[in-house]
């Protein structure tokens, strides 16, 4: 009995520590997605020439959308 007592509370931590990653997964994606939306603000700021950005922290930015671009996270449309 005490064997099966051991087997449940193992699963019970077990789903616990599941729920708690994929909560803690699920947070992350979101700062993500937060920190791709100011990015992509500031991005189409400097390409109209309206940032108040340093020249530095331009090219930052620039090299953080073209790298996002490259891995697939951000996808884009082009105007035309």
């Amino acid at each position: 009995m005490k064997f099966l007592k051991n087997i449940l509370n193992n699963w019970r931590w077990f789903k616990q520590l599941k729920s708690v990653r994929r909560k803690r997964r699920e947070l992350q994606e979101q700062k993500e997605i937060e920190i791709m939306k100011s990015l992509v603000i500031e991005y189409n700021l400097i390409q109209e020439k309206k940032s108040t950005l340093s020249h530095s922290q331009r090219i930052k930015v620039e090299k953080d959308i073209t790298s996002l671009i490259a891995c697939g996270k951000l996808k884009v449309n082009f105007k035309q």
